[in-house]
């Protein structure tokens, strides 16, 4: 083998020459394997599972070509420590090809195996390769071959390829623009440079005996030094390299959409949701019953207590009174027939009168001594005495109905004693009336506001 000296370098046409930094890898060469193909021997293969290498592993293959017998040189292709080497004895012709499948079989190329990467996707516009090295044997020039296969269509690909016409002494990157990759003659068509499913890259020195090449990367010129992920992926959909997609999200998931958080934490939100009635974020001013802000609940409310205590005082004397009036009435009934049926009758009416009189002097004092009534009764609470009240009436109502009973049969016992019965009438109807009049006056709602 041959060591490697220092020359000068010269681009060939089609050749762009940089030492700026590139992107999508296909390969670092970090992992170790190698083959030493003899003259007049087949080819030799090899291939070597590295995370650094698209698809995870490379094949490589090596041939001699001249000489075709035994013992006339050796030729060694291998990756190292970050380097492919292709180096030649003098008088050796050859080549080496290295390829990128996804698969651990060096010996065939399974065209689709690296699932459609898009070479496109991180703005890449060639494919660039790092040369370390060559000797430009003999002022020999050197070929480097790419083949690009498309993944649905193995019978579609396109090939491109850089001269070396000269010496290389320094690291130096030499691109192949995709514009310049060309259907080969034997393709059904040009390959898809978002849809790769296999790379070869073929070192002939066929033409350039005794050869010495060294690499040490190859890939595209777009943004993203990376190998593609599992998904083929070097650059997220936010345009990060090696991201997660994630940093472009707005708080809906949508890649720089417009949605932010707002102050009071809703996605997409005008600040106004925890805002209180003051505006003041998660404050905690509210509009009280009476639509005020902060306010204390009453400026929409007038409310003055009633002393009930004369009210109760005239319902109750009322049933007294309208009790004591028929009482005259009976009197007078027992005085003008009195007859044991007739004491017995009258005796049973007055009781049923008292017990009613009784029962409105309790219900006279059910009612509260002092009782609230407000303007609003919509934003408030009450405790109702219509019942009572009602009640109250209902008793009213049958003491007038008895008392009217006696009348009317103290006027049945003739002419003198109906004149009688007709001034006797008038009290108990006076105070009927009276009592009713009085049980509408009482008001029925104690407020709670």
């Amino acid at each position: 083998m041959k060591y490697f000296s220092a020359f000068r370098v010269a681009a060939a046409a089609l050749l762009c020459v940089s030492t700026s930094a590139h992107a999508l890898t296909i390969d670092d060469f970090n992992g170790v394997g190698s083959i030493q193909p003899q003259p007049g021997g087949t080819e030799k293969y090899v291939s070597i599972s590295d995370p650094g290498a698209i698809g995870g592993a490379r094949g490589i293959e090596g041939k001699v070509t001249f000489p075709l017998v035994p013992g006339g040189g050796d030729m060694f292709v291998e990756t190292s420590d970050g380097r492919f080497s292709h180096s030649l004895d003098s008088n050796v012709s050859g080549y080496s090809r290295l390829s990128w499948d996804g698969d651990q079989d060096a010996v065939t190329l399974v065209t689709s195996g690296l699932n459609g990467i898009d070479f496109l996707q991180d703005n890449g516009s060639a494919i660039a390769i790092d040369v370390v090295a060559f000797d430009y044997p003999s002022q020999k020039p050197l070929t480097l071959k790419v083949t690009l296969f498309d993944a649905i269509d193995g019978t579609r690909f396109s090939t491109g390829s850089v001269t070396l016409n000269g010496w290389v002494i320094a690291p130096t990157t030499f691109t192949i623009p995709f514009i310049a990759f060309v259907a080969d003659p034997a393709a059904s068509g040009p390959v898809d440079f978002t849809n790769i499913g296999a790379i070869t890259l073929k070192i002939d020195s066929e033409q350039a005996p005794a050869a010495d090449l060294q690499l040490e990367w190859i890939g595209t010129n777009g943004i993203c030094r990376l190998v593609p992920d599992q998904n083929g992926e070097v650059i997220d959909q936010c345009g990060v390299c090696g991201g997660d997609g994630t940093s472009c999200l707005d708080c809906n998931g949508i890649p720089f959409g417009g949605a932010v958080i707002d102050q009071c934490g809703v996605c997409g939100g005008d600040g106004s949701s925890c805002l209180d009635c003051n505006g003041v974020p998660n404050g905690d001013a509210i509009v009280d019953r009476c639509g005020v802000c902060n306010g204390d609940g009453n400026s929409c409310i007038t409310c003055t207590d009633k002393d009930l205590t004369p009210i109760s005082v005239k319902l109750d004397s009322g049933a007294k009174k309208l009790e004591a009036a028929i009482k005259r009435v009976a009197q007078k009934y027992v005085n003008a027939k009195n007859t044991p049926a007739v004491q017995k009758s009258v005796k049973k009416i007055l009781a049923e009168v008292h017990r009613l009189q009784i029962t409105n002097w309790t219900l006279s004092w059910v009612f509260p001594r002092k009782l609230t009534v407000c303007d609003n009764e919509a934003i408030c609470t009450y405790t109702s005495y219509r019942s009572t009240a009602d009640e109250y009436r209902v008793h009213n109502d049958e003491m007038l109905q008895l008392g009217l009973g006696l009348v009317k049969k103290l006027k049945k016992l003739g002419k003198s004693h109906a004149t009688v019965a007709k001034q006797l009438q008038r009290p108990i109807e006076k105070q009927y009336q009276a009592n009713l009049d009085e049980s509408y006056v009482v008001p029925i709602k104690d407020f709670h506001c």
